[in-house]
């Protein structure tokens, strides 16, 4: 009982640790699209 507790603690202290270091990543997303032509229709945001 008393080992089943201690691995439920470490478990619970691994997941809050990656948890809080998966914020300080910063995640940049870029799109290419035309402005002109038949295609520039893709470029417009919503």
């Amino acid at each position: 009982m008393q080992m089943k507790l201690k691995l439920t603690v470490v478990a619970a202290l691994a997941t809050l640790a990656g948890m809080a270091s998966a914020q300080d990543v910063v995640v940049k997303i870029g799109h290419v699209a035309p402005m002109s032509g038949a295609q520039a229709h893709y470029r417009q945001r919503q």
